[in-house]
């Protein structure tokens, strides 16, 4: 095991042979279910939480962190942000919206879902880490530059399966 910040890291262990027999709906992992930068593409639609908990053994333990804004917006945006806005930025939504969304299902309680502190450096250093290999979106860093954390960062959600 291994700190990262304040999550410890273990390495994955393999599935006895009797777990990997088993059909997949019946899996329920003993391990956390966590997803980095990607879950706001397919997770704001109704059904997705139902299909990913399936996977989740009970009282087990589900995790996003997205891209976000910090409050959703009333239609009035920064020129900064109003002038660059896309489609694909809907999809970046406060943390209450998140906490509602999942909890209305009764199928998880939400333990945390919070605008991670700093988060917006941190989605900003990864996009200049990703240009060293040309695979940046320079976009998305003026717009995090321009921002400063006013509005634009990282939003995470921390669940556990209700039943």
């Amino acid at each position: 095991m291994r700190r990262v910040g304040t999550f410890i890291i273990r390495r994955p262990r393999p599935l006895p042979r009797q777990r990997r027999a088993a059909p997949l709906y019946t899996l329920n992992c003993e391990e956390p279910i966590f997803s980095v930068g990607a879950y706001h593409y397919f997770g704001t639609g109704t059904d997705y939480l139902t299909y990913c908990i399936e996977f989740l053994r009970p009282q087990g333990s589900l995790g996003i962190v997205v891209p976000g804004i910090r409050d959703t917006p009333d239609g009035i945006l920064p020129p900064y942000l109003a002038d660059n806005w896309s489609a694909d930025m809907c999809t970046w939504l406060p943390p209450d919206w998140w906490r509602r969304h999942w909890e209305r299902t009764g199928l998880v309680t939400v333990d945390y879902a919070d605008f991670l502190p700093h988060g917006w450096q941190d989605w900003l250093r990864w996009l200049e880490a990703c240009n060293l290999v040309d695979k940046g979106h320079p976009p998305s860093e003026q717009l995090l530059q321009a921002d400063q954390g006013n509005h634009l960062g990282l939003t995470r959600v921390v669940a556990h399966r209700s039943n």
